[in-house]
């Protein structure tokens, strides 16, 4: 009853809450296709794109579209562009190491400190030079004419054979992100802390389950607050992880994976509501798990099932309204010229903080402006998730932001194996007394210093393994911060 209130209270408040905050509110997809959400509802747009899985867009503030990326077809399916609020290429926007059909294959994430500067991630391939998935950078300048790519297809890592998820989240300082990424065939996600398009640390985790080749495809998603991430793959695999937005660190990994389903019914779309109810989608049926309960799985729904058998369900984008709209692909092999109410509409979940068939599905319901939806929707994080106001990298961004000049602060050694010591080079009262602090991940105090000498060793024996924040305090201005591992 309370989610139901809520979500109809969401509904009636919509046009006064949502429309302020506008990198989310312009979507370009599929055949020509795209959306924009307006105070008046969403409306239909079009675009140049032909893309059948990635692609990316972003609007500024105002909801305005600044531009966007993703495959124009034919003999380009291995490559993407990229293009203006007119439709117009960038200049040099051509040839982006892309692939169409790698299901989270693009991502754009603006500069912090440049307004006209963005960097897009791709997923890719050279066949005579990286033969399997890799990653990929490039730079875009919107200050340039009508936008122009500065550095092209710049190389982030070949080593590691990626898949096709790949998602954003906002650090807990609201300004830094999360890019986060998936191994093919391995349990290893692949998890990079972005400033301004400079990569400032890669961490490597193994957790959850192996994704082979056929769990390869299918969607990644976060929550709209940022700290559940949720997978699925076609092999029937459903995991479900907490994401701590200061450390970067998965954990509390749910297994509810499928292995017995036939293999065209298996899983590909995904999203999770604000009162963090997961959806995920089979070609032809939908289904909703509440996260808050202790035994997930046991709280599973089928709440849509699709009796038209020409179509395909794809991917899943939460809107600025609250709903999740849904990708709709005619004939599921490929790309066709033919259009119809099937594929010239995307399927809406109306109420999606409402358990059970009570979210309302609504099939073939919002229509799109230009050709037609495939199985993408463009790769968007929540671009206006803000800091996590009180927590401990909350106050590291200050701390940052503020000191980020004063180099030669360094933990020895890190990561810590009993004890560590602080070094600091460059300030010349260093040999005055600081406050140190050490948080853990959960951003709880476990340790204060409050006259401590640099140089000095601090004991971490009692501490278990994982990451920490150390602050350095001075006259009640903190100075420094870093994260050591244990």
């Amino acid at each position: 009853m309370l989610r139901s209130y809520i979500a109809t209270l969401i509904l009636i408040l919509f046009p006064f809450i949502v429309f302020g905050q506008g990198r989310n509110a312009t979507w370009c997809f599929g055949d020509s296709a795209g959306i924009k959400f307006t105070s008046g509802g969403v409306v239909g747009i079009t675009s140049v794109l032909q893309s059948q899985e990635a692609c990316a867009s972003i609007a500024d503030t105002s909801g305005n579209l600044i531009f966007y990326a993703g495959s124009i077809g034919g003999s380009n399916i291995f490559h993407a562009n990229l293009y203006d609020n007119m439709n117009l290429q960038l200049i040099n926007g051509d040839s982006i190491i892309s692939t169409s059909s790698a299901t989270q294959g693009l991502l754009i994430l603006p500069f912090f400190n440049n307004i006209n500067k963005f960097s897009l991630y791709s997923i890719g391939f050279i066949p005579t030079v990286f033969p399997h998935y890799s990653l990929f950078s490039t730079t875009v300048d919107m200050s340039m004419g009508n936008g122009m790519v500065t550095l092209k297809n710049q190389i982030i890592d070949t080593a590691v054979w990626y898949n096709e998820k790949m998602i954003a989240i906002k650090h807990g300082n609201g300004r830094d992100w999360w890019l986060i990424n998936h191994e093919q065939n391995s349990d290893q996600f692949i998890i990079r802390l972005i400033q301004n398009n400079i990569i400032i640390n890669s961490y490597y985790q193994h957790i959850g389950s192996n994704l082979g080749s056929s769990d390869g495809a299918g969607q990644m998603t976060i929550n709209p607050e940022g700290n559940k991430l949720a997978l699925v793959g076609q092999a029937g695999t459903i995991n479900v992880f907490d994401f701590d937005r200061c450390t970067g660190l998965l954990s509390n990994f749910i297994n509810m994976s499928d292995s017995l389903l036939p293999g065209f019914d298996r899983y590909y779309g995904s999203s999770i509501s604000s009162q963090n109810l997961l959806y995920y989608s089979t070609w032809d049926s939908i289904w909703q798990i509440d996260l808050n309960v202790p035994n997930p799985f046991q709280s599973k729904h089928l709440v849509y099932a699709d009796q038209n058998g020409n179509v395909c369900m794809g991917q899943h984008q939460l809107g600025l309204d609250g709903k999740i709209y849904i990708a709709n692909m005619l004939f599921c092999g490929g790309p066709t010229n033919i259009n119809d109410s099937l594929n010239t509409h995307l399927t809406v979940i109306n109420m999606p903080d409402v358990s059970g068939i009570g979210c309302n599905v609504l099939p073939y319901f919002q229509l799109i402006g230009g050709g037609r939806t495939y199985l993408g929707l463009p790769n968007m994080p929540n671009y206006e998730l803000g800091p996590m106001v009180g927590s401990p990298c909350d106050t590291l961004t200050s701390i940052h932001s503020i000191h980020e000049n004063k180099k030669g602060f360094e933990i020895i050694p890190n990561p810590v194996i009993s004890d560590f010591a602080v070094s600091i080079s460059g300030i010349a009262d260093a040999e005055n007394h600081f406050e140190l602090r050490i948080f853990n991940s959960k951003g709880q105090l476990v340790f204060k210093d409050r006259k401590y000498k640099v140089g000095d060793k601090i004991n971490c024996t009692m501490f278990s393994s994982g990451l920490y924040a150390i602050t350095l305090t001075k006259n009640g201005q903190q100075w420094f911060n870093k994260f050591i591992k244990l």
